[in-house]
């Protein structure tokens, strides 16, 4: 591609770059995180020549306009400096090496000096020459011998000063090895155990020496530079194509970037959502938590952007599709201006649908879009005939294993359309009707003989039994309890016991069919481990006049073996129990 350039840069150039404050780290990184001893491996690969990965970088002054930091870990206030924004670059991956790669060679790490280790360079170089047995070797500091790696990082002492060698000039400062300040070092380290070695070794030792750190300036860094004016969605797959193992470059990592432009808030959008989000009682935070998927540095917040642009498209009467060009083309304002005309809304949905244990079996992008039909026609929250129709969708969609994708958006548009005819004053029922988007699923009974009991599939079956108790069906359980959705009495019981079918491949006995809801505390009083037929004729002897009635209420019927065939007739009858309520 013509706006992408591969070259490999040295490290002199970068050290140099790094001190002119040329790269920035856009405020959408991660902190820096790596251990000392994974920068201490970074020098060790360094100077052993082996290479290290790309870093990938971008332009300040181009089509990219986000909000950095320095490179400076030292908290120097270096950030938008003038001088050097007309050739600056964003650091968009490699962060954690160029970093690491600061505190080695400029010395710029808070807490450590890292250093090239002489005697072990010849050890690894040499190890035919037996210098183990030097005096210096066995005299060193515990901490430095026997070194995994030829770089260490030595915390930095009280004076906080920095040195250019330790140990006798074992030790030499990367830094000194990288601006080419270590001959007289070298010589002097040599010296320092001349008199346990030849003088042939002596002048052999000192060449390596200067031949191995003189390399180090030289070291290419391969580097990869996305022109100035390349599209911004551009950017973002190439951050995902060469960093496929790494944190993902989101449009919302962008977004949350652009947004330190906005004087309004200072801190970003992420921090402005934290601070909004966090505010809310447990119940709230709970539902928000789970909808959303942010951890506690909130970092996945896309779903918002999502919601937030698809609301207005559908007020605008667009076609409700993300396109990522669109939405960072978006003025920072704009962000904090929609989730504060529609956070309410958008809340008080997500926690409708939580509580109501729909969500947290449906795909959580069809939700997306109808959280964008609520913003879009606030007065639709806990409308019962639009909530039915959603729930209905959603569970639709569960049951066959569907997600919901671009290829949906005229459901979307008709229940757009849907929820404004709701809302109209005057609205007739028949004409709503017409309006009502198709919750019929096609479906077939092997999509719930293969579900088991972790799968959406199955959830959605359950729900439906339990929670909507449609045609009169599944309002008692066996031992003629009320069934109460998502009550923590109310379990999951096998009516043929796990341990009967033990090493059985068929899937019948996981499925839908072999599950009848029971209460908590019948199960843990025996009922779980009893034999179908003993548990039945226990059930029969307590309900007497109304066992037939539970049977039918759990479309379970009277059999004399209870196998996979009286499961499988259990299936369809299910099966069509379901097909019935989408149909309704």
């Amino acid at each position: 591609m013509s706006n992408i350039s591969h070259t490999d840069i040295n490290l002199s150039e970068l050290k140099n770059g790094i001190e002119n404050d040329i790269y920035k780290i856009p405020r959408f990184q991660r902190d820096f995180v790596w251990k000392k001893s994974s920068i201490e491996s970074l020098g060790d690969s360094i100077i052993r020549g082996y290479p290290i990965s790309s870093i990938l970088t971008m332009p300040v002054n181009g089509s990219l306009k986000i909000s950095y930091e320095s490179i400076n870990v030292n908290k120097i206030d270096l950030k938008n400096n003038e001088s050097s924004a007309s050739n600056s670059f964003y650091v968009l991956d490699g962060q954690q090496r160029i970093t690491s790669i600061a505190r080695i060679f400029c010395n710029l790490d808070p807490s450590y000096q890292y250093f090239f280790d002489c005697l072990s360079l010849l050890m690894d170089h040499f190890q035919n020459d037996k210098l183990e047995n030097l005096s210096i070797f066995k005299n060193s500091q515990k901490q430095y011998s026997n070194m995994e790696y030829l770089c260490v990082g030595i915390l930095i002492g009280k004076s906080k000063g920095y040195v250019e060698h330790k140990e006798g000039h074992r030790f030499i400062s990367a830094k000194q090895i990288i601006i080419g300040k270590y001959g007289n070092l070298i010589n002097k380290f040599i010296r320092s155990i001349e008199n346990e070695i030849t003088e042939k070794k002596s002048d052999e030792y000192i060449d390596f020496l200067n031949f191995t750190f003189g390399k180090i300036s030289q070291y290419g860094i391969p580097q990869t530079i996305i022109e100035g004016n390349t599209d911004l969605g551009v950017v973002c797959r190439v951050f995902e194509k060469i960093n496929a193992s790494g944190k993902k470059l989101t449009i919302f990592n962008l977004i949350n970037a652009k947004s330190f432009e906005y004087t309004g808030y200072t801190k970003g959008l992420s921090q402005y959502l934290r601070v909004d989000l966090n505010s809310r009682n447990e119940n709230e935070k709970e539902a928000l938590r789970f909808y959303f998927e942010y951890d506690n540095d909130f970092e996945n917040l896309a779903r918002i952007a999502r919601i937030l642009v698809l609301s207005e498209q559908l007020h605008e009467n667009k076609l409700p599709l993300i396109i990522n060009s669109v939405m960072l083309k978006k003025k920072a304002s704009y962000w904090f201006e929609m989730w504060d005309l529609h956070k309410e809304n958008i809340i008080k949905s997500i926690c409708c649908f939580y509580n109501d244990g729909i969500l947290q079996i449906s795909p959580l992008t069809y939700f997306e879009y109808m959280f964008a039909v609520i913003c879009n026609n606030p007065n639709l929250i806990g409308n019962e005939e639009f909530n039915k129709t959603v729930k209905k969708y959603a569970l639709g969609l569960s049951i066959v294993g569907r997600s919901f994708n671009k290829s949906d958006l005229d459901v979307v548009t008709e229940f757009n359309l849907f929820g404004k005819k709701l809302l109209e004053p005057n609205n007739i029922d028949h004409d709503v009707l017409l309006l009502k988007p198709s919750t019929i699923v096609n479906f077939d009974r092997n999509n719930l003989k293969t579900a088991s009991a972790r799968n959406n599939r199955f959830k959605a079956a359950y729900y439906i039994m339990t929670k909507e108790k449609y045609a009169g069906k599944f309002n008692r359980d066996l031992e003629n309890n009320e069934i109460i959705y998502s009550s923590p009495d109310l379990q999951q019981h096998y009516l043929i016991p796990k341990y009967v079918t033990k090493g059985n491949v068929n899937k019948i006995f996981t499925s839908i069919a072999n599950v009848v809801p029971i209460n908590k505390s019948r199960r843990e009083s025996g009922g779980k481990d009893m034999l179908t037929d003993d548990y039945l004729k226990e059930i029969e002897q307590k309900n007497q006049n109304k066992f037939s009635y539970l049977l039918s209420q759990n479309l379970l019927s009277q059999s004399k073996e209870y196998n996979d065939i009286y499961l499988e007739e259990r299936l369809d009858k299910i099966f069509e129990y379901l097909i019935n309520y989408f149909k309704e």
